[in-house]
């Protein structure tokens, strides 16, 4: 097969839209919009996910031929045709002929399983080669699962129309940018494979509609439309930038990062000031309203955790933005707000140390001043670990004894739990296909969110002093999200906490993926050192 450039795979990113039906064609399944050919992946997780209704959507399309047209098509437009892969045409024309010869239902469906299987592979296969061509490097560990991983990866990465690119937040309907997902997915799904002007795109197109306050938008629409309701989705861009600019290190992202830094000055200008939606307390705390941050779950208008007032995570996001904002205006010239954020930065992890592990507690309140459920244990504590500029936030007692209670109380095969057990508010049940009323109670009541467990991990490998031993637990933890990518080309949004922690949520999403991503990346990085 000829190789495919990089080019070839940015068109692939225009979005794309298939209508899965079923019961002949009458009712609707889902409305899907992925880019590319990931359009038909995503239809083939979800037929997978729904038994009878996805069986019927299968037969139905099966019948109609839609897969096949739908493909030809996708392959066209994209400048891969018949004369450029001669091989591939063939074969998903004999596979056409196959299933157009042939009366019966199942033997048609048969065939159209196996176009979905090699739009797979053929996916795998280009990604990960584009992947090998940018980085120079292979795979060695893992690298059937990381090849997936890609694919997944690819299948949220979305080209807008003013050219702008977005990250959706999963399938099949969270077709659309979250600020939060975006740059917690960034690392593992553009950061990694090394599809930099992406990022610098994603950037851009968050920086375009801060509003005049410094917030980004939580959302963004493929309608146009946005919302500004969130706390943390503007801190974790300032993550996202310092991820990119580790990672490049170089004089063009020097010039990039120069750009942004002024939207980073008016993000935390918005969070400094001392009144509003979002406003600094004189403790030097962050204050946000209830449902701002990524617990935001509200049946019938009602929050289940709100969250109002302090939350841990969100002094986290914001002492590691200071730290990041403070490097950076040095980078820039700006001695009086570099010296400005050092300061409040030093003020922020006293105000931490002394009130969220008031009275020598060894697990820190999840939230101050506000939601009465302060004293609940959730897994937000974990921020105070894994941010890449909070090394210096807690002393080692205190990190250690946040991992401890997390490993007894929250940690499972699949993630973290966002509620103890012990708790008696904790669901340890999440069933997808159950009311929405009834899903949104449990969403953050103990269900187990595997994004979650990158973040574990990473604050288990700084604080350890044996690599090696490291690398064996990490393995061991991730070991059931491997079989989870190997029966489902993906991974979901969550897991139930009750053993046997069945798949729920979306059937597809990004910071799942990523988190999984960047876990395998890290020990490949091992496994290639040791061999050196």
């Amino acid at each position: 097969m000829k190789p495919i450039s990089s080019m070839v795979i940015e068109k692939l990113n225009k979005v794309e839209n298939f209508t899965l039906r079923y019961d002949g064609g009458r009712n609707i399944l889902w409305d899907i919009n992925a880019p590319g050919l990931n359009v038909l992946l995503v239809a083939y997780q979800y037929i997978k996910y729904t038994g009878e209704k996805g069986k019927a959507a299968l037969v139905h399309h099966s019948i109609k031929g839609d897969f096949f047209t739908k493909a030809y098509d996708i392959f066209g437009r994209a400048g891969l045709t018949r004369s450029f892969l001669p091989e591939v045409w063939g074969y998903m024309r004999e596979l056409n002929k196959y299933a157009d010869i042939s009366g019966d239902p199942e033997v048609k469906a048969n065939a159209n399983i196996q176009l979905l299987r090699f739009i797979q592979e053929f996916m795998e296969k280009i990604i990960y080669e584009d992947f090998i061509s940018k980085s120079n490097e292979e795979i060695t560990e893992y690298s059937d699962i990381f090849k997936k991983l890609l694919v997944a990866g690819d299948s949220f990465v979305a080209a807008t129309t003013d050219g702008k690119t977005q990250i959706f937040a999963g399938y099949p309907w969270f077709d659309q940018a979250w600020a939060r997902d975006t740059f917690v997915s960034m690392n593992g799904i553009l950061l990694i494979p090394e599809r930099y002007n992406y990022a610098r795109s994603v950037f851009e197109c968050y920086v375009k509609n801060q509003n005049r306050e410094g917030l980004l938008p939580n959302t963004i629409f493929v309608s146009g439309r946005k919302d500004y309701n969130t706390a943390d989705g503007s801190l974790w861009f300032i993550e996202a930038l310092n991820r990119y600019r580790i990672a490049l290190k170089s004089r063009e992202s020097d010039v990039f990062i120069k750009k942004m830094i002024p939207t980073v000055n008016r993000i935390l200008d918005c969070y400094i000031k001392p009144a509003g939606d979002i406003h600094l307390d004189k403790d030097s705390l962050v204050v946000v309203p209830a449902q701002w941050t990524w617990m935001d779950a509200a049946p019938k208008g009602k929050p289940v955790t709100p969250r109002n007032g302090k939350p841990v995570e969100i002094q986290a996001l914001f002492y590691n933005a200071l730290a990041v904002a403070s490097d950076l205006n040095y980078f820039l010239g700006d001695r009086r707000r570099a010296e400005k954020y050092e300061e409040l930065k030093k003020a922020v992890a006293r105000s931490v140390n002394a009130r969220y592990f008031e009275h020598d507690r060894v697990y820190p309140y999840d939230v101050l001043d506000g939601d009465e459920h302060c004293d609940t244990v959730r897994p937000n504590a974990v921020f105070l670990l894994s941010l890449s500029k909070v090394e210096d936030l807690l002393p080692m007692e205190r990190k250690l004894s946040i991992l401890d209670v997390i490993e007894k109380e929250l940690l499972t095969p699949y993630g973290l739990r966002t509620l103890t057990p012990h708790d008696p508010k904790y669901i340890g049940n999440y069933d997808t296909f159950a009311s929405q009323d009834e899903k949104d109670l449990a969403y953050h009541q103990g269900s187990v969110w595997p994004y979650l467990l990158s973040h574990y991990l990473l604050a288990k490998m700084r604080v350890s002093k044996d690599v090696q031993e490291t690398t064996s637990y990490v393995k061991k933890c991730i070991n059931s999200l491997i079989y989870a990518v190997k029966d489902k080309d993906t991974l979901p949004e969550l897991f139930s906490g009750d053993q046997p922690h069945k798949m729920g949520g979306a059937v597809s999403q990004a910071w799942s993926v990523a988190a999984l991503t960047e876990m395998l990346y890290f020990l490949n990085i091992e496994a290639n050192s040791r061999r050196k």
